[in-house]
């Protein structure tokens, strides 16, 4: 049967084939096809436009696809790599724990799932707060050696500097978005206020720190640390100037606030220089006594001294002069705030502000240097001791003769 069936289907299909259609109805129809294709598709021009909307539009749709792609992948690689506990515990991880990394993931998808720039930037300023807190107990570890206390906190301090680096780029993206003046005086208002915060915490976790880093390289990161921060938060209150001379959003920032911003920015750089100068001292001091004690060695003074006595001096000279600058750059912000140029007196600021964390690592560097020689003098014998040492040997020595001669005469006697 099934072969029957079979045969009858193709007996069918022989018979289509046999089937010629007419040439002119071929042709005919052919044409009305194509006309309707013609009128169916866009013109050239159209096309053209078609696709120069496309290609502009297709940057900001794949930025703002890309954050939350982004985001939604670090939540996929924490459910699958992790659990809620893990993240939990990753939040009082500290620099060089195995879960801190989930924590810096953890914060940048929340950054990435925020809508717009300003309320990115002011989560990227708590997180800042975080690696400051992140310092302090490092420093504040009772069971951390002194190399693993330098360890942490130089890579809290780098993680530190780059996210200031960001919050800087992110206020600049922001100061210039001319429809949402009020979001930006916002932002602002909370990175100068944060950041200022940022640098008391960071200013207590230095001074510890000095106590019980012996590396240099750390107290360099922390004070660079420092003065970026600075640096933001100055930036803020020139993005808070600017917003005040905005008829859209004046009332937002008021002359009170940016007075009282430019008080506590002076007060930091006043500050930072007194600082400089206490260390400076301090150098000096050690620096005075280190000369001393090589002009007692008469002859013995090496040409190796001399070079970095005349290091040291030169170091001690360029802290001065950058004390200097930065206290003259200070009375200039206050002679151009009496004259009401507000804009000029912000520069200056920022000048001296400058300065005198540069004074300030200049200062500590001499101290660290300092420090170095005064260890290798300790280790070195001095003349005196050397002498009273070969002094006691002699004595020693002189002191056992009599008694071995006077067994020696006491034997022979005997005998």
């Amino acid at each position: 049967m099934k072969r029957d069936l079979y045969r009858s289907i193709r007996s069918l299909r022989d018979r289509e084939r046999g089937i010629q259609p007419d040439p002119a109805w071929i042709s005919g129809t052919r044409e009305r096809l194509l006309m309707q294709v013609r009128n169916t598709m866009p013109s050239a021009e159209a096309a053209q436009k078609n696709r120069k909307t496309i290609a502009a539009a297709y940057p900001s749709m794949a930025k703002l696809v890309r954050g939350p792609v982004l985001a939604v992948l670090s939540v996929a690689v924490l459910l699958l790599g992790g659990s809620i506990a893990s993240v939990r515990a990753a939040e009082r991880a500290l620099p060089g724990d195995t879960l801190y990394l989930l924590k810096l993931v953890t914060e940048q998808t929340r950054i990435a799932l925020s809508s717009s720039t300003p309320s990115k930037v002011k989560l990227k300023v708590e997180f800042t707060k975080r690696r400051v807190e992140d310092m302090k107990m490092i420093v504040d570890s009772p069971d951390e050696t002194t190399p693993q206390k330098e360890e942490r906190v130089s890579r809290a301090a780098d993680i530190l500097k780059q996210d200031l680096h960001t919050i800087k780029e992110q206020l600049d993206e922001v100061r210039f978005d001319e429809t949402e003046r009020r979001e930006v005086a916002e932002t602002a208002k909370v990175i100068d206020k944060e950041v200022t915060e940022v640098m008391r915490s960071l200013k207590e976790t230095k001074t510890k720190m000095r106590d019980v880093a012996q590396d240099p390289e750390v107290k360099r990161k922390m004070n660079d640390a420092s003065a970026q921060a600075a640096d933001v938060g100055i930036k803020a209150l020139e993005v808070l100037v600017e917003v005040s001379k905005d008829e859209t959003a004046a009332d937002m920032v008021s002359a009170e606030e940016i007075g009282a911003s430019l008080t506590v920015h002076r007060t930091v750089a006043q500050e930072t220089i007194a600082e400089a100068l206490e260390l400076s001292g301090t150098a000096s001091v050690t620096t005075t006594v280190m000369e001393s004690a090589e002009e007692e060695e008469d002859e013995r003074e090496e040409p190796s001294s001399s070079e970095e006595t005349s290091m040291t001096t030169t170091s001690s000279t360029s802290g001065v002069t950058l004390v200097e600058d930065a206290e003259a750059a200070l009375q200039q912000v206050d002679q151009l705030l009496g004259e009401s140029k507000v804009d000029e007196a912000i520069r200056k600021l920022k000048e001296a502000s400058a300065k005198s964390f540069l004074a300030q690592s200049q200062a500590e560097a001499l101290l660290q240097q300092d420090s170095n020689v005064s260890d290798e003098m300790a280790e070195t014998p001095s003349p005196e001791s050397e002498a009273t040492s070969t002094e006691a040997d002699a004595e020693s020595t002189d002191g056992a003769d009599p008694i071995e001669t006077q067994s020696s005469e006491t034997e022979h006697t005997t005998e």
